[in-house]
C-alpha cells in the first residue's frame, strides 16, 4: 500500500538486519550489542576481522601490520572476470589487507600476535598473501616471544592462484612448526566457515 511505501523509505538503510536463520527483522544496533548474535533466536551473525580484534585485545588497542602486501597474478587467470580486476573490486569493497588481517596488542594484559580471516573478502580464500601474512606473524611472533592466535574463517585455497595457493598450507605448516619449537603458545580458532586446506592447516 502507498503507506507501507512511505514507511520503507523512512526506514535508514542499514538500521536493520534480516537474521538468515529465524528471518526475522532485528535492531542492527541491538545485535551489535548482544556481539553479533540474533536478540530472537540466538543465531551468530559472521564477524569481520576487525571485529574480532574488537573483542580479543585488550581495549580495542592493537597495531596492524604486514597490510600493504598485496596478490600478483602469476596465472594471469580469468574466469568471468580477470583476476586482477576481482581483487580491485573486493579491495574497494572491504578494504586492503586481502583475506587476512594481522595485528599485535594485548589479550588479557599478554602481549599477542593475532590473525584474522576475513570472509568478505574473497570468501576468506587461502592465496600466497595470506600465507605469506601468516607467516610473517609467526616468524615476528617467534622474535618477539610471544604467542599467536589464528581465527580462521576460510573457504580454502584460493583457486586463482592455482599450485601458489596450496603451497601455502606446507609454509604455514613450517611456520607453525618453528613456533612450537621455540616452546611458544598457538591457538587456532576455528569459526564459521573453515573448509579446505584451511581447515587442514590452522589447527
Amino acid at each position: 500500500t502507498p503507506k507501507e511505501a512511505v514507511e520503507r523509505t523512512t526506514i535508514p538503510e542499514g538500521l536493520w538486519l534480516k537474521c538468515d536463520e529465524c528471518k526475522e527483522i532485528v535492531y542492527r544496533k541491538e545485535v551489535e550489542q548482544n556481539l553479533n548474535v540474533c536478540p530472537k533466536c540466538s543465531y551468530h551473525f559472521r564477524l569481520s576481522a576487525r571485529e574480532r580484534f574488537a573483542l580479543l585485545f585488550d581495549d580495542d588497542q592493537y597495531k596492524e601490520f604486514a597490510g600493504n602486501i598485496k596478490s600478483s597474478d602469476p596465472l594471469e587467470f580469468r574466469d568471468t572476470k580477470r583476476y586482477k580486476d576481482r581483487l580491485k573490486v573486493y579491495e574497494a569493497r572491504v578494504g586492503p589487507g586481502d583475506a587476512v588481517l594481522c595485528a599485535e596488542g594485548r589479550l588479557d594484559g599478554m602481549p599477542v600476535a593475532i590473525c584474522a580471516m576475513e570472509y568478505a573478502f574473497m570468501a576468506g580464500s587461502m592465496g600466497s598473501v595470506v600465507g605469506e601474512k601468516i607467516t610473517l606473524a609467526i616468524e615476528r611472533a617467534i622474535d618477539k616471544k610471544h604467542p599467536v592466535l589464528i581465527v580462521s574463517c576460510s573457504g580454502g585455497a584460493r583457486m586463482h592462484e592455482g599450485l601458489l595457493s596450496l603451497m601455502q598450507m606446507a609454509k604455514i605448516s613450517a611456520a607453525l612448526s618453528r613456533l612450537a619449537e621455540a616452546k611458544l603458545a598457538y591457538i587456532s580458532i576455528l569459526t564459521d566457515r573453515t573448509t579446505g586446506g584451511v581447515t587442514a592447516t590452522a589447527p
